[in-house]
């Protein structure tokens, strides 16, 4: 123990509980008891017998589509890693993926994902201002696929969506929200001076609170890493473009084969369900998530899907339904990343803050 961690150190990172505890149980808790009181009021006689129509097959295809969308995502940081001329290797890549998913899933709005993948990019060797240039090349190119799919949804799907009030205005807001969130990442990166001045007022606010002890140090970094992300941004169309291409490509693969999900599913459960409604209704579930405050939308994300589904297909096999498509989608990925790095993950998680560790 290093000198001065006395009684009064260690007694308060006893009786402190870490914050992504908290964000987890908070998920958890949601979730289950959300999934359970769906599954109370749409289980019965019938749902055990859609479950008997679910046969290996349609398992496999599940599987299948997750291990291809869990690829391409891995995949797609490969290339955007490339494409700033540092390397990632296969492992760390699959790693970042899976970070992605689970620190998205225990925080609200979905916004703890991609600043812990910077982390984890430095840690294997991408200076952070390149990290942050790889993690939003690649939140762009995603948002840009998630908006497309959503507009044509919308188009396909308009008539049940405007039926319902909640629905169309969340659509809509998420939407606006959406497009000045590709804008603000544009200019993020082109413009890095904006970027700096937000970041020196954000880092002076803390410091006045003692929780950056340093922010004239803070302000310096930003300045190198800001202008280093714009480089590395920019060296993807310079030179580097096959890299984004094939980065783009996969995300768009990840994309496409994970609106699929729901459509096999319901497939599965023995619901003839038009292909083009699975996969626009899956199109409009992945846009709208992220704009939901629960941490990994929870709660909020099974209305939400029952939202969309009511009166589409049969009652019984809705709480079925959203529990497979949470699995698939989400919960597998993150529980494939928490195998891949349980120290990583034990060390983020249980470690209680302390003095100047901000700096």
């Amino acid at each position: 123990m290093r000198s001065g961690t006395g009684k009064g150190r260690t007694g308060g990172a006893v009786g402190r509980v870490s914050p992504q505890l908290v964000r987890i149980a908070i998920f958890v808790g949601l979730t289950v008891v959300t999934i359970g009181f769906v599954l109370y009021f749409t289980v019965n006689r019938d749902t055990i017998k859609a479950l008997a129509h679910f046969d290996i097959r349609y398992v496999l295809a599940l599987v299948a589509i997750w291990v291809v969308a869990f690829s391409m995502d891995a995949v797609s940081f490969i290339f955007y890693t490339r494409g700033t001329e540092e390397r990632l290797s296969l492992k760390a890549s699959f790693k970042a993926a899976a970070y992605r998913i689970f620190f998205n899933l225990i925080t609200p709005f979905s916004v703890g994902g991609n600043p812990f993948v910077v982390y984890y990019l430095q840690k294997e060797g991408v200076p952070p201002g390149k990290g942050s240039s790889i993690v939003m090349a690649k939140l762009l190119m995603i948002s840009g696929w998630v908006l497309a799919g959503a507009a044509a949804g919308f188009i396909f799907f308009h008539n049940h969506i405007t039926k319902v009030t909640a629905l169309n205005t969340l659509f809509l807001v998420s939407g606006l929200t959406q497009v000045a969130f590709i804008v603000l990442i544009v200019v993020g990166l082109m413009r890095p001076r904006a970027m700096i001045r937000i970041i020196a007022l954000v880092g002076a606010l803390l410091a006045r609170f003692k929780l950056v002890k340093n922010p004239a140090r803070l302000h310096r970094q930003v300045i190198h890493e800001a202008y280093l992300a714009k480089t590395s941004f920019k060296s993807y169309f310079q030179g580097h473009f096959l890299a984004f291409a094939l980065g783009t490509v996969a995300i768009g693969t990840m994309y496409c084969v994970e609106v699929l999900t729901l459509w096999v599913i319901f497939l599965g459960l023995g619901v003839d369900l038009p292909f083009a409604t699975g996969v626009t209704i899956g199109a409009l579930l992945l846009f709208l998530l992220p704009f939901l405050p629960t941490p990994g939308a929870a709660g909020l994300g099974e209305a939400l899907f029952i939202l969309l589904f009511a009166g589409l297909v049969p009652y019984y096999v809705l709480g079925v339904a959203v529990l497979l498509w949470r699995f698939f989608y989400n919960y597998l990925t993150a529980m494939t990343g928490a195998i891949f790095s349980s120290r990583l993950v034990s060390k983020m998680l249980l470690k209680a803050d302390r003095p100047g560790e901000h700096a």
